[in-house]
């Protein structure tokens, strides 16, 4: 492959990349009542790195100043958005970043959080 060929992610790291389940909030909308209603969930199934741990280039700060602690990064060929919920390996995370690596090729760099209840 060129140096400035693009990367068809999909294809080139094809043998890295492992099947991800999960959900996307549906929009809501208020019924005739003025009551909102909750959209339907649609389920997402989608290839993508296993979770990997981000470096200090990567640390994502909260709002109050603090480090996040149960941030992984994951990188893959679908469309994600942010707050879509996705599994792997029996772990639930939300997308809480993307990074669009279009120059490169068309892909993402998926800031997941960890959910630790699931209430």
């Amino acid at each position: 492959m060129a140096i400035n060929a693009l990367i068809d992610f999909g294809t080139d790291f094809a043998e890295l990349l492992e099947q991800w389940t999960g959900t996307r909030a549906g929009e809501g909308a208020d019924n005739a009542e003025g009551v909102y209603v909750p959209g339907v969930a649609t389920a997402l199934s989608f290839m993508a790195m296993p979770p990997q741990p981000v470096n200090q280039n990567d640390l994502v700060m909260d709002e109050g100043g603090e480090f996040r602690r149960s941030i992984v990064k994951t990188y893959t060929p679908a469309t994600l958005l942010i707050n879509d919920r996705v599994t792997y390996a029996d772990t639930l995370y939300e997308v809480h970043q993307i990074d669009v690596r279009q120059p490169l090729g068309s892909y993402q760099k998926v800031y997941l959080v960890k959910v630790q209840n699931d209430n």
